[in-house]
């Protein structure tokens, strides 16, 4: 019996052991667990100030009571869950055609919920994926979770490809899953990650330059695509040892068509009002409302407090996140949705609760009036005591606003607008401005009669011809303006062009992206040359419309942007002690800005920052410095910075990390691939030869 009883308690011991050293193991040699902090960027999160002792911080502390009544109360929660904490039944998702994610309109502002904290952004052009998590469970082990409640994914991960960009919120397992990202990161363009979690990606085979990691209030793009990491209240892990040694985060996403809000997962705090007053209003807030219990109300809001989050972000819609696929607490499954629905309704704010899988195409409704900005009416026909602004979604919304019959071609329409009744209409001083923007194209030939057209600060009283381009959702705004009675319009969509020369072409005229006040002015032989052309195209839009017609006015269209380009190449070169001010301005707000020691505290400026200051559109303020100079405005800011980098390197004990974060880099080996770049040798080469 004593044998027994002895080899009893040596297999159960042994069976322990073993256990001990299997999970030892699977905790050390898993890929799941991911990467960890190094102690240089221990050093470089401290300077963030939110990191301290190994571990990321809150703005607002949260408050997590780990006492015997808690734990008590937590694990009755947990072995008697809401009876109805998960479906009863396997939930049927709306399938993806992977053909309609190929060759969009840029114009397609498209929201694809995928379940939980996953979403497909399509906006101008581009795709991006958040918090992709594709797996049947969100835990590194299936012993450790229950089940997703779907079966299959809205679209498999096989059918995914060319994503621009992937952003993770944080690194729970519900949020950034490795299997998933295995799949995916030969399909992904870039990997866009708060601080640390980087680290993940990088044990997992991910390339460097492929991964951007950021702080609270970063940014970072992806040609016209911006994205913003901003503070959550929550907090991060993947393993035992290793709480809050990244930082979490929640997401902006943004580019001329679309404003989105994503929160990630945390408590409902004062950054939701910081966030909407500096980034606000969104088309659309991405809003976590599940996964909630009274004892982590500070790391997960409740569905009421989801939906003042999104009042304090200004968010146009809500979109809830984070519920219909895992249990992850105790609550019903569809307690989340029911009770963000009730408040949303109860305050009046918008709120869509698609079916998994079920895109949401964002569109904004305009209200009808009885004059258009471009027939000939200016502000004063328009009884606001504010800015009057209007979005228009289709050609035909537009011809609808401004008094005109449906457009002969639903993408294009060309307008020729006279008043019988007088030579010019006015807009004084004493009227609001009327500012309107379109998902397309528009070319606008007006003439000035009398007044002063601002060009950036700078006002010209030159020809009175002035030729506006803008893209579309660029904002037009006309105010005070006198103009005469006739004007050509050109209005063309995305899709009229789509698959055309001209569809790669448009791109290289940046002139559609300059403000209203850089308009093109035209001296009289060049004004009567382009009307020419404008009245040709009108022409052939009005003849009976064949198979030729379309290829007849896109040669026509062409033709006319490359006489647009000769004459604002003209115009900068003509302008010549205009553009040596705006050098002179540009050096001026750089000077300032080093010499005010503000590249550690705020990073490298950046050009939409600098424009601002002179008051210009970031891509114009870039024409005129290469026009001038043959260098953009990125280059000249590199310039500066290497010009600052050779003076601090040669410092008595300077080092080559503590110049990269006097300069504003985050990280040493970006500053010393800009510095190997513009000078032809390292950092430590330059000191080296410049020292011996």
């Amino acid at each position: 019996m004593k044998k027994a009883i002895k080899w009893f308690f040596i297999s159960i011991g042994s069976l322990l052991f073993l256990l001990l050293v299997v999970g030892i193991a699977f905790l050390n040699l898993s890929p799941q667990f991911g990467g960890k902090v190094s102690e240089e960027q221990q050093v470089a999160y401290a300077k963030t100030g939110h990191y301290a002792e190994g571990i990321f911080l809150n703005e607002e502390e949260i408050v997590m009571d780990i006492n015997c009544h808690s734990i008590m109360a937590m694990l009755k929660e947990t072995m008697n869950p809401d009876p109805n904490v998960a479906p009863d039944h396997n939930i049927e998702v709306e399938k993806i055609n992977p053909e309609n994610l190929l060759n969009q309109p840029d114009s397609l502002i498209r929201v694809t919920w995928l379940g939980h904290s996953s979403f497909l952004i399509e906006t101008g052009g581009k795709k991006v994926l958040l918090d992709p998590v594709f797996g049947k469970y969100a835990a590194p082990h299936h012993w450790l979770g229950r089940a997703r409640f779907n079966a299959e994914m809205p679209i498999t991960l096989a059918e995914l490809s060319n994503i621009d960009a992937l952003i993770i919120s944080h690194d729970h397992y519900d949020h950034l899953d490795y299997p998933s990202i295995e799949k995916l990161k030969n399909k992904v363009g870039h990997f866009f990650v708060p601080l640390g979690v980087g680290n993940h990606l990088r044990r997992w085979g991910i390339a460097e330059d492929k991964i951007s990691e950021l702080d609270w209030w970063q940014e970072a793009s992806i040609e016209d695509l911006n994205i913003i990491l901003t503070p959550s209240r929550h907090m991060s892990g993947r393993g035992l040892t290793d709480q809050s040694a990244t930082l979490w985060g929640s997401w902006i996403i943004q580019d001329q068509y679309a404003n989105i809000f994503f929160s990630g997962d945390g408590g409902y705090g004062q950054h939701f009002k910081e966030i909407g007053d500096k980034y606000g209003p969104f088309d659309v807030g991405l809003m976590e409302c599940g996964q909630y219990n009274e004892l982590w109300k500070d790391v997960h809001m409740m569905p009421e407090e989801s939906v003042v989050a999104a009042i304090d972000v200004q968010a146009k819609l809500i979109v809830p996140i984070h519920w219909g696929s895992f249990a992850l607490a105790t609550h019903s499954w569809t307690d989340p949705v029911e009770r963000i629905t009730k408040t949303a309704k109860a305050m009046n704010v918008p709120i869509a609760t698609p079916r998994i899988g079920a895109p949401i195409v964002l569109s904004e409704a305009f209200d009808a009036a009885d004059h258009g900005p471009l027939g000939g009416k200016c502000a004063k026909d328009f009884k606001s005591t504010e800015m009057t602004e209007l979005v228009f979604k289709s050609i035909g919304e537009f011809h609808a606003y401004s008094g005109l019959p449906e457009p002969e071609n639903p993408l294009f329409s060309a307008l020729h607008s006279v008043s019988p009744e007088t030579d010019h209409h006015s807009c004084p001083e004493s009227h609001e401005p009327i500012s309107f923007d379109c998902d397309f194209y528009i070319i606008s030939l007006k003439n000035i009669v009398s007044g002063e057209l601002e060009y950036g600060r700078t006002k010209y009283d030159c020809s009175k011809g002035t030729l506006l381009f803008t893209a579309p959702r660029q904002k037009l705004t006309l105010k005070n303006l006198v103009i005469s009675a006739e004007a050509y319009h050109l209005a063309f969509h995305k899709d009229f062009i789509l698959g055309t020369e001209l569809h790669q072409q448009i791109k290289q005229y940046t002139f559609f992206e300059y403000r209203v006040n850089e308009a093109l002015h035209l001296s009289p032989k060049e004004e009567t040359q382009l009307k020419t052309i404008f009245q040709s195209i009108e022409a052939e839009y009005h003849n009976n419309q064949d198979e030729f017609s379309k290829a007849i006015i896109l040669s026509q269209l062409a033709t006319l942007l490359k006489y647009s380009d000769r004459y604002y190449k003209r115009q900068f070169l003509h302008r010549k002690p205009m553009n040596q001010s705006m050098l002179s301005r540009f050096t001026e707000v750089l000077n300032a800005y080093f010499e005010e020691g503000r590249l550690a505290d705020e990073g490298i400026p950046k050009v939409d920052w600098i424009a601002e200051k002179l008051d210009v559109s970031h891509r114009y303020m870039s024409d005129l410095l290469k026009a001038e100079t043959g260098k953009t405005a990125v280059d000249q800011i590199n310039l500066f910075l290497v010009a600052e980098a050779k003076n601090l390197l040669l410092a008595p004990n300077a080092s080559i990390s503590q110049t990269a974060y006097q300069l504003g880099f985050e990280y040493p080996q970006y500053f010393s691939r800009l510095f190997k770049k513009k000078t032809g040798m390292s950092p430590k080469v330059y000191i080296e030869t410049n020292l011996n």
